[in-house]
């Protein structure tokens, strides 16, 4: 037993060995939070505020609600918490990949282990696949993430190796392993539900795509093509059916927010409703990289780092803070970015030792992969520019649902991610090629050789063209001189920096290849370089004072004497306008209340178009209708709005519209609280009448976030206006009177009314997406099916392996 034992654990050990080594190095990179830290990130609170409504709602029915009503006056909470989908064996697996671990840690151990799996894979020495992980998983951009709390961002990435992997080798004619892997690194992609990553990944993989159709059309080997094309398309089909709720309820609900088709015309246009859908090119393309934005995946701090950019040591902003009496505690944190982007966490850095390689392997490699790498990579560099390159607006209005999605500057993240994928590729292949000193430099005269000029005109410029300056940074620091001293501090740092671990990675790679230094010692240096590379930029962002006690991540979150004024209010359902945050850009107020504002990048189109033609103005009349109960000024200071017209009202006139615009514009000039405007081509014949004779009392009974009982008394029949948002028609809200379904209709709007007949009734809101619910139970049972489906493909496997005493036969 001992015998068969031990060449099969030498064969293991360093397998082994690596992954222990990278589980290590993200357990201790994140050792602060295995203590019970938590990183009090912006998006994280936002996620709190916004998800607070339904967190509640769990622990009083334990069961998940599809509505909240704290953030934007209601909206669906498809893109605020995952679906309730329920336990399949797929969430078990992906739950392993990252060890199990809590969020954050689990992304680092997951992109770490399935990185090394891929270049493993590719047959790369499991040493060399092991710095090729961690300088994957320690890109400066994830690090980035980490702090500003992008969680779904960084799940979708986590499996960008599977499906990249996946993708190279179904084309390799490595049908089975690719399939496996592309198929499930596209299903956990899907359900992290951030489907621009998704678009970006899969941009990537569509050059592939080109590439390989290409060679084949010059090759004549269309049957490869056939082949590999029909595995990869029952990959995407088996992929969308396993995430079939997730992606129906985005696409469903995208059509009714500001990603989705515009309700109202411009006043040059007709009152037809505009067919133009999506985001407007202007508002996508705020966040658009500048040309020394892309720059950064180099030189880390060429632009200033970040808008909150840890202050450089012996720097003339660094000397002030010495100099300040009482002391200033650390980290001392200024505003030195200063490109193009109206705001940012940090530089997309994806390390110079790999880019080195990337750059040695772009002259060096032949071959598909190669032209892959290096046209994607130019392709998202330029992609990233958004509107400094002229040619971004046609991708942006004619690739299919481009223009969905913002911040162009994000697409760098996958760009990031093809440099040590490609690059240790590219070490790879040089190792296994028979190399001597002029071949070596044939090769590094087009690529180390000008890479190190050009980072020397860098440093030159960096003293005489640029001028580190941007507007508002009177703002900044209200010394200029030491602003700019600081920046140019940081600017060349880095470059020297950059530079000299340029040089240091160009002489390894020479010694190595000139057999001058043994693998072993190439290695050991590489491993050092790249930790010296990453490791020291990353903690410029994540760094250890970003994790707090759980009493300070408390404290950040504690309700306010504000809210307290607030919650002694003993009324169910009212809204607070607060004044004292960005408050269409902040969930703070959502945490306790049900708020005017919040923060989501995808709000209703119809209460985005009200936002910004009356809220933003603070519109008493408007304010009025939604029942905004509670004002917070800008002082912090709590008003009450005696003019709030309360849950629902009866109205005596009805004025029928007859255009989107006409609609919203009668908002402003009509009082809400006896009339209501209906756009009536939307709901032909539901108004018999435009008058009615308001009498009786409705009020509100019983109230939770996906339903809602009213009490109604009236001698004749009446005309109510809900201060609930509309949402639909069909897409789940439904009306009951006395326990019978009936119609309801859009007023004012954005508002919910309803007919309510003369008498004594029961009027009963409920939130019913039956469309979802079918989905959400055909996503469980297509989860399952591929679930068991896996599970005979890896018995297979597993005897195939048995059979063959060996991998290769059996993929």
């Amino acid at each position: 037993m001992l015998t068969i034992f031990t060449p099969m654990a030498k064969k293991w050990m360093p397998y082994v060995m690596a992954v222990s080594l990278l589980t290590l190095c993200n357990l201790f990179y994140f050792r602060d939070q295995l203590a019970g830290k938590k990183i009090i990130a912006q998006d994280e609170i936002s996620y709190l505020g916004t998800a607070a409504e339904l967190q509640q709602y769990y622990n009083a029915n334990h069961e998940q609600s599809l509505w909240t009503n704290s953030l934007f006056g209601g909206m669906p909470t498809y893109q605020i918490d995952k679906l309730p989908l329920g336990w399949t064996p797929l969430q078990t697996l992906k739950s392993f990949i990252g060890l199990n671990t809590a969020p954050m840690l689990y992304y680092f151990i997951g992109m770490s282990l399935l990185c090394l799996l891929l270049l493993c894979i590719c047959g790369i020495n499991i040493w060399l696949a092991a710095i090729g992980a961690f300088a994957f998983t320690y890109a400066t951009d994830h690090a980035v993430l980490a702090i500003v709390g992008h969680y779904t961002k960084l799940d979708a990435l986590m499996f960008l190796p599977l499906i990249l992997g996946g993708l190279i080798l179904v084309f390799e004619q490595r049908l089975l392993l690719g399939f496996i892997l592309f198929t499930l690194g596209l299903i956990f992609n899907l359900q992290a539900n951030h489907l621009q990553m998704t678009y970006y990944i899969l941009l990537a993989s569509l050059v592939y795509v080109i590439i390989e159709c290409t060679y084949a059309y010059r090759s004549g080997q269309w049957k490869r093509i056939i082949k590999s094309g029909s595995t990869l398309g029952i990959g995407v089909s088996i992929a969308i059916l396993a995430n079939i709720a997730h992606l129906y309820t985005t696409y469903d609900y995208a059509q009714d927010t500001v990603r989705g088709k515009k309700i109202l015309t411009t006043e040059s246009t007709a009152v037809v409703q505009s067919p133009t859908t999506g985001l407007s090119w202007t508002y996508a393309a705020e966040s658009s990289n500048g040309f020394l934005d892309v720059l950064a995946m180099i030189i880390p701090g060429v632009v200033g780092g970040s808008s909150a950019e840890k202050i450089p040591s012996r720097s003339a902003i660094d000397y002030q803070f010495q100099r300040a009496r009482p002391p200033i505690a650390e980290p001392h944190l200024a505003s030195l970015y200063w490109g193009e982007l109206p705001v940012t966490a940090g530089p997309s850095y994806a390390g110079i030792v790999s880019f080195v390689l990337f750059l040695f392997g772009a002259f060096y490699v032949q071959g598909r992969i190669k032209y892959w790498a290096v046209a994607t990579l130019i392709f998202l560099a330029i992609q990233s520019l958004g509107d400094n390159f002229f040619l971004n607006k046609v991708f942006f209005e004619y690739l299919p649902f481009y223009n969905r999605f913002r911040t162009p500057n994000s697409i760098l993240l996958v760009a990031t991610s093809i440099i040590p994928l490609f690059g240790f590729y590219a070490l790879h292949r040089a190792m296994l090629g028979t190399w001597n000193r002029a071949s070596i430099l044939v090769v590094f005269k087009k690529s180390v050789f000008p890479l190190l000029g050009f980072l020397g005109i860098v440093f030159v410029a960096g003293w005489m063209f640029f001028d580190f300056t941007r507007p508002g940074d009177d703002l900044v620091w209200n010394d200029q001189a030491a602003l700019i001293s600081t920046r140019r501090t940081l600017m060349l740092g880095d470059t020297i920096r950059t530079f000299l671990l340029a040089c240091g990675t160009a002489a390894a790679l020479y010694l190595v290849l000139s057999k001058q230094i043994k693998l072993a010692y190439f290695i050991s240096v590489l491993a050092i370089l790249m930790l010296l590379d990453l490791w020291p930029i990353s903690l410029r962002y994540l760094y250890d004072k970003s994790h707090k006690e759980d009493k300070v991540v408390q404290k950040e979150i504690k309700r306010r004497n504000t809210d307290l004024v607030i919650l002694r209010d003993r009324d169910p359902y009212f809204r607070v306008l607060d004044l004292s945050v960005n408050t269409y850009s902040d969930a703070k107020a959502s945490m306790y209340h049900k708020s005017v504002g919040g923060y989501h990048p995808a709000k209703l189109r119809r209460y985005s178009d009200v936002i910004d033609k009356y809220l933003l103005a603070q519109d008493t009349g408007v304010l009025a209708m939604l029942n905004t109960k509670y004002i917070i000024d800008p002082n912090n200071v709590v008003k009450k709005n005696p003019a709030a017209n309360g849950n629902v009202w009866f109205v005596d006139t009805v004025i029928p519209v007859s255009n989107p615009n006409e609609e919203l514009d009668r908002l402003g000039t009509t009082d809400l609280t006896k009339t209501a405007i209906v756009l009536a081509e939307d709901f032909p014949g539901y108004l018999d009448s435009t008058t009615f004779t308001p009498s009786g009392s409705i009020k509100l009974t019983s109230y939770s976030a996906n339903r809602l009982q009213y009490q109604s008394n009236a001698t004749t029949p009446q005309f109510a206006i809900f201060s609930d948002i509309w949402y639909g028609p069909d897409k789940g809200w439904q009306a009951f009177i006395d326990d019978q379904a009936v119609d309801h209709i859009r007023a004012n709007y954005i508002l919910r009314a309803l007919k309510v007949p003369a008498g004594i009734h029961t009027i009963e809101f409920k939130f019913y997406p039956t469309k979802v619910l079918t989905m959400i139970k055909l996503n469980k049972v297509v989860q399952w099916m591929v679930s068991i489906a896996l599970l005979v493909g890896l018995l297979y496997l597993i005897v195939k392996f048995k059979r063959s005493k060996g991998i290769a036969a059996s993929i």
